[in-house]
């Protein structure tokens, strides 16, 4: 009669852990360097998000927050490209797209600037570009949501005093005024994003050595 197998079996941290989760029915906590299975979910320390791994079985030093090849966003619409398209208008006025916040910056000629960096949890509902007056060149737009570059665009303005638009539309129209604002602005779906969320703007070279640059946006904060 062959003799039963007693040899202890041996439990490390990692294992109690993924014990201790599977019985009280929840994800594991995310660690660098932890195995975690094909089509198992964990929650990410970054952002108490949960994320499944598509993938064959393996660990990383990657928080699955930031590794959008190995782990799907199970428990939030996770943006990782925006689509590299831009409509324009060309009528606007001097003023503000209305509903919509604004903030501008002087642009120094081949200078990367941050043009709007929001940290939190929130949606972006529009955002768009403005050209000023006078002034009729190309400039390159980022965005950045969470660390992802999702938007990298270099866009040449029809004309000056124009918008481009990279997330929602706008509507109405008062051509010619400079003290009514051309455009009413329109919110698109949300754009989310968990951590943080940039955008940087590129004048290019050429003419004078400096101009000024428009951005707006519609923004929702998320506790």
């Amino acid at each position: 009669m062959a003799k039963a197998d007693i040899s202890p079996v041996i439990y490390n941290e990692a294992r109690l852990a993924r014990i201790a989760a599977e019985a009280a029915g929840r994800p594991r906590i995310w660690q660098s360097g932890m195995t975690v299975a094909q089509g198992e979910i964990v929650t990410s320390p970054l952002d108490w998000e949960d994320y499944q791994r598509i993938t064959a079985a393996g660990s990383g030093s990657t928080d699955p927050a930031d590794d959008v090849a190995n782990y799907l966003a199970r428990s939030y619409r996770r943006v990782t490209a925006l689509p590299n398209a831009t409509a324009a208008l060309t009528n606007s006025s001097s003023q503000m797209l209305l509903g919509s916040s604004q903030t501008g910056a002087t642009l120094a000629v081949d200078t990367r600037t941050l043009m709007l960096s929001l940290s939190g949890r929130g949606s972006i509902r529009f955002l768009g570009a403005r050209q000023p007056n006078s002034q009729v060149r190309s400039r390159r737009l980022e965005v950045f949501i969470d660390g992802r570059n999702v938007y990298d665009a270099t866009v040449a303005y029809p004309a000056a005093q124009s918008y481009i638009l990279v997330a929602g539309s706008a509507g109405g129209g008062m051509s010619g005024s400079l003290f009514v604002p051309a455009y009413t602005a329109l919110p698109t779906a949300d754009i989310p994003f968990k951590r943080s969320f940039e955008a940087w703007a590129t004048t290019s070279a050429g003419g004078d050595s400096s101009t000024s640059f428009t951005l707006n946006y519609m923004f929702e904060p998320e506790a």
